[in-house]
Parts: structure tokens; sequence; C-alpha cells
């Protein structure tokens, strides 16, 4: 069963919007229960900043060793499409969601992803086995911490400013 107090944390625009996210979070929650590791919401709805066409940032961490290819139509498959009844009345109710699913396995998620610099600051943890995540977390926040990382506004938007010239796709973080 999901916890409501963390959907609690999220912001929505009528009771049928509250209702898919649940219904999304217990879908993967219930057809991964094996295999789910950590679930995260990231981007404008942990920030509360999403809108009526915001996309739906999630982090779906798994003990899997299947490819990519075959996790994301897993997901569409046996996650959103059963959902779909759902997405078309939000649409009637000119709420636009798209599932933006990161699904990564659980030694991909070991190695710095940029999505974890904002993961830092603003991340909802709907289930985290071990503290797989937090752990991750973490060790991006200390890692930002050595290289002296900040943040910048950047024309219209905030950007990360990691040491400059400093490769950080192979940083291995747990």
């Amino acid at each position: 069963m999901l916890d409501i107090g963390i959907v609690e944390k999220l912001k929505f625009y009528s009771e049928l919007h509250k209702k898919y996210v649940i219904k999304l979070l217990e879908r993967i929650k219930e057809y991964y229960i094996d295999q789910l590791v950590s679930l995260v919401i990231f981007g404008s709805y942990a920030k509360k900043e999403n809108r009526l066409s915001s996309d739906l940032d999630i982090l779906v961490v798994l003990r899997t060793n299947k490819p990519r290819y075959e996790r994301i139509r897993e997901f569409v498959e046996n996650v959103e499409m059963p959902l779909e009844y759902l997405t078309q009345k939000l649409m009637d109710e000119g709420i636009f969601i798209e599932l933006s699913p990161l699904i990564l396995s659980e030694e991909e998620t070991k190695y710095f992803n940029p999505v974890y610099l904002d993961m830092v600051e603003h991340s909802i943890i709907i289930v985290d086995k071990n503290n797989f995540i937090e752990n991750i977390l973490e060790n991006v926040r200390k890692q930002m911490e050595k290289w002296g990382s900040y943040k910048e506004f950047a024309g219209n938007r905030w950007a990360w400013i990691i040491k400059k010239g400093e490769f950080v796709g192979g940083v291995k973080l747990g």
C-alpha cells in the first residue's frame, strides 16, 4: 500500500489528478513487486512547480539484467497503458500529464547521472529498499561538494556548474 502522506507533498489540480498519481505509483509497486529497489519522483512535481501540462519524472530502479529497451516496453505495456483511461479523463479536465520514466538497473544507478544533481535538492522517495537511492544521492552530495558544484541562473533556468573540465559520466557512486 502507498503511504498517502508522501503523496500529500505533491501539487494536484483535481481529485482525479491525485487519483491518477496514486494509481500509477501503486501500479509500479505491484508490477515490479520483487524487482523494485527504489521509486522516486523528481523534477517539477517534486518541487511543487508542476503545471497543467508538466510531465511526471519518475526514477524506477530495478533488480534486473534486462536491456533498457525491454524495460521501457515492459513499463509502457504493464504500467502506463492500463492507466490510459485515466489519462484520457485528465485530458478532458485540461490536465495533460505525460510520464517520463527513467528505468535503471541497480548497477546503472551506481554511476553518475545528471538527473541526480536536481534530485539531491528535490526528490520524493516513494520506495527505497536498504536506503539504496538515498545512499546514492548522499554520495552525489559529497561529490558535488568535492567538485565545488553550484547552481547558477542561466537565461531563464538554473544550471549546475561542476568543476570546469571535470568529466563526471564515469564516476561510480555506490
